[in-house]
């Protein structure tokens, strides 16, 4: 596709939802396609079937706008910023760092199993999975080895290490030894399936989150027959282990949340 800006052009190529190459003014790769996001007042035209004489990357659309997305939040669109990360050489696709984590809350979420709907949240800079009682993360599921991975909470990526385990670790149906595991990415340890859930931070007053803590517990040790299957001394007690599908999406009551693909369809039109 042509992207034409108020000031300067830019071309960039698309194969099954992937960004192979872009280039404007002199530069090639990420540092063009993202100094083409930024430009005002833009006019896109479509050509079918034209392939880039060479093809040097293979990103995925939704992980590079995530990724543009939080350039914005750091404030490094510019070109000088953009020229430090992007300009020397092309990023490996396997390898595109994510910005500043440290503003995320990142969790996941079990999507089968009977433990479906628990949530577990990464808060260490290296936490242990497995089906092991020294583990960071317990997931009690037989196709699960006692030490089965380590997920690894860099700065700028999100690492996943396969520690040998019998059943395998797979990202995007591939068997893992070490992989970084980006935003939509499918993430599999054994036979259970999760999913990465990122929410950025907000500065709550610690006063109002005590108060709604404490209301929280004390409806717990109320609860009805319903609801007995939620202990209380799970959330009470201060652990970095829990087993069980106990998680605040439930007692909050808030349902499925939807990945929003509409910054995806203003951005390219289409898949």
């Amino acid at each position: 596709m042509t992207v034409q800006g108020e000031s300067d052009t830019a071309l960039i190529y698309l194969m099954d939802g992937e960004v192979i190459h872009a280039e404007s003014s002199g530069k090639k790769g990420l540092i063009a396609l993202y100094r083409a996001m930024r430009w005002n007042n833009v006019t896109i035209t479509w050509d079918e079937g034209v392939i880039p004489a060479v093809v040097q990357v293979r990103h995925p659309v939704d992980a590079l706008l995530f990724q543009y997305a939080q350039l914005e939040d750091t404030q490094q669109t510019d070109d000088v910023s953009l020229e430090k990360l992007f300009g020397e050489a092309e990023v490996d696709p396997d390898d595109i760092r994510l910005m500043d984590l440290g503003q995320y809350q990142i969790s996941f979420e079990v999507l089968n199993t009977p433990f479906r709907g628990f949530l577990f949240f990464l808060e260490k800079a290296v936490s242990l999975v497995g089906r092991g009682e020294d583990c960071d993360i317990i997931l009690p599921d037989a196709s699960v080895s006692s030490h089965h991975c380590k997920i690894m909470l860099e700065k700028h990526c999100i690492r996943v290490v396969d520690l040998g385990s019998t059943n395998g670790t797979r990202i995007n149906n591939q068997i893992i030894a070490e992989k970084i595991l980006q935003p939509g990415d499918s993430f599999q340890i054994g036979s259970v399936m999760v999913a990465m859930n990122l929410k950025l931070r907000r500065n709550l007053d610690a006063q109002k989150v005590a108060m709604t803590t404490k209301n929280i517990q004390n409806a717990l040790v109320g609860a009805t027959a319903q609801t007995q299957r939620i202990d209380p001394k799970v959330l009470v007690r201060k652990t970095d282990k829990m087993v069980g599908p106990i998680t605040w999406k439930n007692l909050t009551g808030e349902g499925e949340k939807k990945i929003d693909n509409s910054l995806f369809s203003k951005m390219f039109g289409k898949k």
